[in-house]
């Protein structure tokens, strides 16, 4: 769980109490992704601009690593949303960089930080983030009225990963 103490706390689903010391973020924790090892999280914050955290977990339990992700020019630092690739390798992240309004997303590398392909620029903030179980392919959702994709559905592309 995560809320507005700047905190994340992780517990047992079965006996309902914390597991985790608790991981401090930078600011209220808004979004929580977690991959399915659950060995790595991302924290959004809710301003979006504190940039994201992803917590890889060690011996030493959770470390956070700032998200601050590079497409070999810009740095991408205010964050709306993500998902992990099943595989856990990759993840998906929305946001913007700062001093555009356009919604962009892109894959992240999670080895490397590095944004591992194009960068995708929609007409407004995308808002959901999914792949497919086989990981292949990536649902990108956003508002308003976008451009119909393959799936035939408004507001939602799908892409070949």
């Amino acid at each position: 769980t995560g809320g507005a103490d700047d905190a994340v706390r992780i517990w047992d689903a079965h006996t309902g109490k914390p597991v985790s010391e608790l991981l401090k973020c930078r600011a209220t924790v808004d979004k929580l992704f977690v991959a399915n090892d659950a060995r790595r999280l991302v924290t959004i914050p809710q301003d979006g601009d504190s940039g994201g955290l992803l917590w890889n977990y060690s011996s030493r339990g959770f470390q956070p690593t700032s998200l601050r992700c590079r497409d070999g020019y810009r740095i991408y630092d205010q964050f709306y949303t993500a998902a992990f690739s099943p595989d856990g390798r990759r993840l998906g992240v929305a946001g913007k960089w700062k001093g555009y309004s356009l919604g962009e997303w892109w894959l992240v590398d999670l080895d490397t930080l590095d944004a591992v392909a194009p960068v995708t620029v929609t007409t407004c903030p995308v808002k959901s983030l999914a792949f497919s179980p086989d990981g292949s392919r990536l649902a990108v959702g956003w508002d308003y009225r976008p451009p119909v994709y393959d799936e035939g559905t408004p507001g939602v592309g799908v892409y070949s990963v």
